[in-house]
């Protein structure tokens, strides 16, 4: 598979989408990071990693990753709308219903993305 973005790029994109797929890595970032608001850190970290209209980005991913990508997006960019200005604490987010949906549709990028 060629790519024509970095591999940084590939790699952000897909931390990002990885810490957002688990609770357990979300709470660890929180025990690293106690100072941090980290519901709104791990929604400004896609924010900042993906751009549905980057062609240097979409360089970095074949079709079908980048098809995964999207589907995620499109998931994100509905839940953050909905989402109150002022998030919870990770602990009590990632029961929330908005976040279940966010956490859940990472996980099906990811998998989708995963070599067969």
């Amino acid at each position: 598979m060629s790519h024509t973005g970095t591999d940084a790029d590939r790699t952000r994109v897909l931390s990002a989408l990885a810490l957002l797929a688990s609770d357990e890595a979300q709470l660890k970032y929180q025990q690293r990071v106690p100072l941090a608001h980290v519901s709104a850190e791990l929604l400004c970290l896609w924010d900042e990693a993906f751009w549905a209209n980057d062609s240097q980005l979409r360089g970095a991913f074949s079709e079908p990753e980048w098809e995964a990508l999207l589907r995620f997006n499109s998931v994100f960019d509905r839940v953050t709308s909905i989402l109150p200005a002022d998030l919870a604490p990770i602990h009590e987010f990632q029961r929330s219903q908005h976040w279940l949906r966010l956490s859940r549709a990472a996980a099906r990028a990811l998998a989708e993305m995963a070599p067969n």
